[in-house]
């Protein structure tokens, strides 16, 4: 799709996906002051209407990139150079092909993104979303992708990376827990 494009900027948004009044003035302004990676917080819309911010993770280390994907793709902005110089979506993805664009241009390109302070957009959660109806096929694109990257930091961050992971493991484990003794009114 972007083959075609002659902007400066890339960036895309779903069709269930919606950006805010002046997001692309943000992103512009962010650019020509010299950002080649823009990147604001969405809003998320619940199918009962409720809503809530989604704010871009933490990305302090090399190895937060490799828990989480930081980055709320509709608030994601980059470079026209950075997209010709590292290539397109990897085809074979189709949950993670995104993220595993970022790590591109986080670790092969060194560039970290610019986050503005703003919300730049909206998706909406339904149940005929991928996000909603198929989430368990987003994690096996994810290890896939960190697969990839992971060769590409030092021995001490892979180290922190794994640290990290057994974190969010046994956070994960933590809240299953309490969930079971929850439901078992133990």
């Amino acid at each position: 799709a972007f083959e075609r494009a002659t902007g400066d900027v890339y960036g895309y948004i779903n069709s269930d996906d919606f950006l805010f009044p002046g997001a692309l003035q943000t992103v512009g302004k962010t650019y020509a002051a010299g950002a080649k990676w823009v990147l604001g917080w969405v809003q998320t819309i619940e199918a009962d209407g409720g809503e809530w911010p989604q704010l871009p993770g933490t990305m302090a280390g090399a190895s937060d990139w490799f828990v989480r994907n930081p980055v709320p793709q509709q608030a994601s902005f980059w470079a026209a150079e950075l997209w010709k110089r590292l290539g397109p979506f990897k085809e074979e993805f189709r949950y993670a092909f995104d993220y595993e664009f970022w790590l591109r241009i986080r670790f092969q390109a060194g560039v970290s993104p610019t986050v503005v302070h703003k919300c730049l957009g909206s998706y909406r959660l339904h149940e005929s979303s991928k996000t909603v109806s198929e989430w368990e096929l987003f994690e096996p694109e994810f290890e896939k992708s960190r697969a990839i990257h992971l060769p590409m930091l030092t021995a001490k961050q892979r180290r922190e990376v794994r640290r990290k992971r057994r974190l969010k493991e046994f956070e994960r484990e933590r809240v299953l827990g309490w969930q079971a003794l929850k439901k078992s009114d133990v």
